[in-house]
C-alpha cells in the first residue's frame, strides 16, 4: 500500500518564525532615523553653515510634512497623528539648529537624547500595536473554533475613542450622544450610555447570515461569555457581511426601575420608552399607525410589565385617549390606572358598547381628517390619538361571540373589520393574550400587528409570539418562562435591525401596585379631554368629557350592513365624501337563544361534518352551525379537536388561518355517535 504524505493546511515553521521576525524588526525600525539625523546633520552644516535660505527650506518642508503625515493618520485613534505630526516638526527643529549654531552641547543633547527618546516612543507604539493586532487575531480564531475557518470579525472603536485628547476644537465630534443639555422637545432621558461593542463580520465566501445566527451558541462557548452575548443581523448591502453587536445579557437580569416619563410634555407622536435593552439602550418606538399585540405565558409581566409600562409612558402625552377592557381580572389589571384611563370596561355588554363606540368614531374621523387633506392622524390635526387596550383578548372576542348568536356577522369579524378600520382614523388597538395561534385572535388582526413576545414555555409557543424576523434569528423567549417578568422581543416598523433580534426588559413597577397606581394619579385623564368630534360623535359635554359616556341601547347589525358602513375606510387612499357617514346611535334587540345539550349540540355539528366528506371546511364554515348550537367559538374548537383525535377531520394549519379537511372513509362516517 502506498503512503501518502500527511498535508498539514497553516502556516509553516519557517512562516511563523518570519512573522516574529517581522515583529522585532519594526520594533528596532524606528531607531534607523537616529543615525541618519545626525548624518544630516553635519552635511547641513558642512555645506551650508547659517545659510538663510536653507533655513527656509527645512521650515517650509517641516511645516508640509506635519500637514502631510497630519493628514494620512487623522481619523486614527489615540494619538497618531499628534504623534507624527509632533515627531516631524522636532526633527525639522534640531536640522535647523544644527545648521545655525552647529555642533554645540545643546545641540548634541538634541541630537542623542531628543531624537533618541522620539525613536523610543514609536518603538513603544508598534510594540503596543502588535499587541492589539495579536488580540484582534484572537477574535477571529474564535471563528475557526467552531468550524467557520476564513470568516473575520473586526470590532469597531467606541465613538469616544475617535475623537483625539488633544485634538483641535474642530475636529471633536460633536455627534457622540452624551450631552445632558435641554432638549426642546421636552425629552426628559438623554441618550443613555451604551455598555455594547459593534463590530463587522465578513463572512468566508459561501456562508451565509442564517449559518452564521445557528452557530452563535458555539461562538459564545468558545469565547466564554454568557448566552446572548452576541446579536447578528444581516447587513443589507452586502450578504458577506453581517453587523454584530457584543453587549452583556446579565445588564438587564435583575429588575429596573422605572425611571420616569421619557418625554415631559410630549406627543404621543414622540417615541415611547417601555423598557431597556441589554446593550443598555432605551427600547424607543413610535406607536401611532400601529396594531400592538403582546404575548405571554401567565407570570411573564405581559401586563404588570410590559402593559404598565407601555400605558405609563402613554398617558404622560397631552394629545392621548386611552380606553381599556379587562373581562378576565377585572380591575386587577387596569384598575390603578382608573384615573388616567378615560374608560375601562369589564362587562361583556360594555366591551360591546365600546366596540360599537370604536366604530361610530371611524368615518367622523376620516372624514374630518379628509378635510385637512390628511391620508392618517398626524401631531397637531385636531384629533385626539385613541389606544384601545384589550387584557387577555380571547376573552373578549368570545364575549362578542355570545352577544352575536343570533347574528349573520360574528363577533370575531366584528372585531377584524374594527381593528382593520380603525388604524386611518388615529386609532391603535393594543391586545394582550397567553398564546397567539389562530384559535385565540384572527389570522388577520395577527398578521398587522407589531409583536412583543414575553416568556412562554416552549419554542413551539415562541413561534405565534415572534415575528419571521426574530424566529431566524432564533430568539429565545423560552429561556425565561416566567422566571424573568417583564423580559420581552419586540418587533415594530420603528425599531432598527440591530435591536429587533435583541432582548429587553420592561421597568419595574414594584411587588404592588402603589407606583403605578401613583404615577397614574400625576396624569388623570381629565388633563386630556376629548377632541370635538369625539364629544359630538359620543354625544359628551366638553367639561365632563372624561365621565362615563351615557348610549342609547345598541342594536346588533348583520354582515351586509357592517360591510356597506365600514367599506369605505378599510383604504387610506378611500376617504371621500361618497361613503355615508356612521350612524351614532344604535339599538339593541335581540333574544338570548338557549345552548342546547352537549350532546345534541356535538351530534349537530357531526352531521353538517358527514354530509361535507371528503371536502375541506373553515372556521367561517362552521359559524352557521355553531350558532344553531348556541356555543361560541371556544366550544367550537373544542369539539373540532375531538373529531380530529376520532379520525373524523385533519387540522389544517395555513398562513391564511385554520382549517379542516373531512374524511371520506365510511368506517369511520358510519360511527354511531
Amino acid at each position: 500500500m502506498k503512503r501518502e504524505a500527511l498535508h498539514i493546511e497553516g502556516p509553516t515553521i519557517g512562516y511563523a518564525m518570519m512573522t516574529e521576525l517581522s515583529k522585532k524588526i519594526s520594533i528596532a525600525t524606528p531607531f534607523i532615523t537616529w543615525p541618519i539625523m545626525i548624518i544630516s546633520g553635519a552635511v547641513l552644516r558642512g555645506f551650508w553653515p547659517g545659510n538663510l535660505w536653507v533655513l527656509g527650506a527645512i521650515g517650509m518642508m517641516t511645516a508640509f510634512f506635519s500637514v502631510f503625515v497630519w493628514y494620512l493618520t487623522h481619523d486614527r485613534k489615540g494619538l497618531a497623528s499628534e504623534h507624527a505630526a509632533f515627531t516631524t516638526i522636532a526633527y525639522g527643529l534640531t536640522l535647523a539648529m544644527v545648521d545655525y549654531v552647529g555642533w554645540t552641547k545643546v545641540t548634541w543633547f538634541m541630537m542623542l537624547f531628543g531624537v533618541g527618546f522620539i525613536c523610543a516612543t514609536w518603538s513603544v507604539r508598534n510594540a503596543i500595536r502588535h499587541h492589539d493586532a495579536s488580540q484582534g487575531g484572537n477574535i477571529s480564531k474564535l471563528f475557526d473554533d467552531v468550524g467557520m475557518e476564513g470568516t473575520k470579525m473586526h470590532v469597531k472603536p467606541r465613538s469616544g475613542e475617535l475623537r483625539k485628547r488633544w485634538s483641535l476644537p474642530w475636529r471633536q465630534s460633536a455627534a457622540e450622544g452624551d450631552s445632558e443639555e435641554a432638549d426642546p422637545t421636552g425629552k426628559q432621558r438623554r441618550n443613555p450610555v451604551a455598555r455594547r461593542r459593534e463590530a463587522k463580520i465578513i463572512l468566508k465566501p459561501g456562508e451565509t447570515v442564517d449559518g452564521l445566527t445557528k452557530k452563535l451558541g458555539n461562538l459564545e462557548s468558545a469565547a466564554g461569555v454568557p448566552p446572548g452575548t452576541f446579536v447578528v443581523t444581516a447587513d443589507m448591502d452586502n450578504a458577506s457581511r453581517a453587523d454584530a453587536v457584543i453587549s452583556d445579557p446579565r445588564a438587564i437580569k435583575k429588575p429596573v426601575p422605572y425611571p420616569g416619563p421619557s418625554y415631559v410634555g410630549g406627543s404621543i407622536a414622540d417615541t415611547i420608552s417601555p423598557g431597556l435593552y441589554q446593550d443598555g439602550t432605551e427600547n424607543e418606538w413610535h406607536l401611532p399607525g400601529l396594531q400592538l399585540q403582546v404575548m405571554g405565558m401567565t407570570g411573564s409581566g405581559k401586563s404588570l410589565g410590559v402593559g404598565w409600562s407601555v400605558l405609563a409612558e402613554i398617558i404622560t402625552r397631552y394629545d392621548a385617549v386611552v380606553w381599556g377592557v379587562d373581562l378576565n381580572k377585572g380591575d386587577q389589571t387596569l384598575g390603578p390606572l382608573r384615573n388616567a384611563l378615560h374608560r375601562i370596561e369589564t362587562t361583556p355588554e360594555g366591551a360591546y358598547q365600546l366596540f360599537m363606540d370604536v366604530w361610530s368614531l371611524i368615518k367622523p374621523r376620516t372624514n374630518y381628517l379628509q378635510d385637512k387633506g390628511l391620508g392618517k392622524w398626524r401631531k397637531g390635526c385636531g384629533l385626539q390619538y385613541l389606544v384601545v387596550w384589550l387584557e387577555e383578548v380571547p376573552e373578549i372576542i368570545e364575549a362578542l361571540e355570545d352577544l352575536f348568536k343570533d347574528s349573520k356577522l360574528s363577533g370575531e369579524e366584528l372585531f377584524v373589520k374594527i381593528v382593520r378600520a380603525a388604524r386611518s382614523a388615529g386609532i391603535t388597538f393594543a391586545w394582550s393574550l397567553q398564546r397567539s395561534d389562530n384559535t385565540q385572535i384572527p389570522t388577520i388582526a395577527r398578521g398587522q400587528a407589531a409583536k412583543i413576545c414575553c416568556g412562554v414555555s416552549d419554542s413551539h409557543e415562541a413561534h405565534f409570539g415572534l415575528s419571521s424576523v426574530q424566529n431566524n434569528a432564533d430568539c429565545s423567549p423560552e429561556h425565561w418562562g416566567n422566571r424573568r417578568p417583564g423580559m420581552y422581543y419586540i418587533d415594530a416598523p420603528s425599531i432598527d435591525d440591530k435591536h429587533i433580534p435583541m432582548p429587553a426588559r420592561a421597568w419595574y413597577w414594584g411587588e404592588d401596585d402603589k407606583a403605578i397606581r401613583a404615577h397614574a394619579d400625576k396624569y388623570p385623564a381629565s388633563e386630556r379631554p376629548y377632541d370635538e368630534v369625539m364629544v359630538a360623535v359620543l354625544s359628551g359635554d366638553s367639561s365632563t368629557s372624561t365621565a362615563p359616556i351615557k348610549r342609547a341601547p345598541v342594536k346588533v347589525l348583520d354582515e351586509s350592513e357592517v360591510e356597506s358602513e365600514v367599506e369605505g375606510v378599510l383604504k387610506d387612499s378611500d376617504l371621500d365624501e361618497e361613503l355615508a357617514d356612521l350612524e351614532n346611535d344604535y339599538t339593541f334587540e335581540k333574544e338570548k337563544v338557549d345552548p342546547l345539550p352537549p350532546a345534541v349540540a356535538r351530534k349537530l355539528v357531526r352531521d353538517w361534518l358527514v354530509n361535507r366528506a371528503g371536502q375541506t371546511v373553515t372556521n367561517s364554515d362552521l359559524i352557521e352551525v355553531r350558532k344553531k348550537t348556541g356555543y361560541g367559538r371556544s366550544w367550537g374548537y373544542k369539539i373540532m379537536r375531538e373529531f380530529t383525535v376520532s379520525g373524523l377531520v385533519r387540522r389544517i394549519d395555513s398562513s391564511d388561518g385554520v382549517s379542516w379537511a373531512v374524511t371520506d372513509r365510511e368506517s369511520i362516517l358510519s360511527q354511531d355517535d
